[in-house]
């Protein structure tokens, strides 16, 4: 008897679109080893659309440089759904045909598709395919909700993480009975047990006497972060500074020569280029400085670390700058670095991380991976038990 098949696509349009996917594959295969066949789709890279792929990746990045443009887009797309509907079908009608190829020679049992456009191709494909599966669209706005998953069509299950983006698919004419609400995937390494590495302190030889900030701006390692270090100095607020750059290697070449180690200094900058082991950073960190993407919030929130929030680059992000401040748990710098020295100084002079932590041990947050995970098995068994 073949196992029972499940594909998680994605979009490498932001981690946010991954990260869940990883998740939740991660749990699967770890706690039913060998019971079922997973793979993970880049889907219009691995569909054979790698024109359409680079374009989207390409736009994200563009839209990453000019926040603003990509909030105003997105308000006027609401505006404008008949245009939307257009755009869809122009954009996407071609890449069908190679999805529909794709699936039936994959066959899987249920697709999971963590962005959007996949999902309006998949939907497309529900229709024209011979082989039959059950598509589910697992929302990577927990907080959020955004116009292109409320106008899919052809969907057998919606995965939403709030009230509030449940809501919003069924104001747009989803039947509530197609809509499950669970809590948010997160890598499970992301936890507030995790204690401190004190290997990796001495490796990165932090200065025990001083707090530890972590700077993440993404994957892509965007923003200025040059001219809120020089801030620092200039105020001597004596801290340890990890800045994750991702893929961003120019700047981390810019930073290690524009602030090298100075042993008269208490101020520490310590640039990093893509990491594997982001829970272990968060982990030595008293708190953090990020760009407020969806799984970055939330492993943050999940370890139970002070936010402060650089610019978000679209306006679901928002929701998550909203949330953390109204529960006290973060702070919006935005892009002024005035603010975000005031906030530095709240954090270290005002018992700030002190309140901080108090308001997270007031908070419920839940990780979804676990619970998601048994769902899908569990989806799983359902179908292999009806064939």
């Amino acid at each position: 008897m073949s196992k029972s098949k499940i594909v998680f696509t994605f979009l490498k349009t932001g981690g946010g679109h991954y990260a869940p996917v990883k998740a939740v594959s991660d749990y699967i295969s770890e706690i039913y080893p060998d019971k079922y066949n997973i793979t993970i789709c880049d889907f219009f890279k691995d569909i054979g659309e790698p024109k359409k792929d680079t374009q989207f990746i390409n736009a994200w990045n563009s839209m990453l440089k000019y926040p603003n443009f990509n909030k105003y887009g997105h308000a006027l797309i609401k505006n404008l759904l008949k245009i939307l509907q257009v755009w869809l079908y122009l954009n996407f009608n071609h890449t069908v045909r190679s999805a529909v190829t794709y699936i039936e020679k994959e066959k899987p049992t249920i697709v999971v598709s963590t962005h959007s456009f996949p999902s309006y191709v998949l939907g497309k494909v529900k229709k024209l395919s011979s082989h039959q599966f059950i598509l589910i669209t697992m929302s990577s706005d927990p907080l959020s909700s955004h116009v292109f998953i409320e106008r899919l069509k052809n969907q057998d299950l919606f995965i939403m993480s709030s009230d509030y983006s449940r809501l919003q698919l069924e104001k747009a004419g989803i039947n509530p009975d197609c809509i499950r609400q669970f809590p948010f995937p997160v890598n499970r390494n992301f936890h507030s047990g995790l204690l401190p590495s004190k290997s990796l302190i001495n490796e990165l030889s932090l200065n025990p006497e001083c707090k530890t900030l972590l700077v993440s701006f993404g994957g892509q390692g965007v923003g200025n972060i040059e001219k809120y270090i020089r801030e620092i100095i200039k105020n001597r607020i004596d801290l340890n500074i990890i800045v994750v750059c991702g893929n961003n290697t120019t700047l981390k070449i810019q930073l290690e020569k524009k602030f090298p180690e100075k042993k008269e200094s208490l101020i520490k900058i310590i640039p990093l280029g893509f990491v594997t082991n982001m829970y272990e950073l968060v982990a030595i960190s008293d708190f953090c400085f990020i760009k407020p993407g969806v799984s970055t919030s939330f492993e943050m929130m999940l370890m139970k670390k002070p936010i402060i929030f650089y610019e978000s680059a679209a306006h679901i992000e928002d929701a998550n700058v909203d949330f953390a401040v109204e529960n006290g748990i973060g702070m919006d710098a935005g892009k002024s670095v005035k603010k975000f020295i005031g906030v530095l100084n709240f954090m270290l002079s005002n018992n700030g991380l002190t309140k901080t932590s108090e308001a997270y041990d007031a908070l419920p947050l839940q990780n979804g991976t676990e619970i998601i995970g048994e769902f899908l098995a569990g989806q799983l068994d359902k179908e292999s038990s009806m064939k």
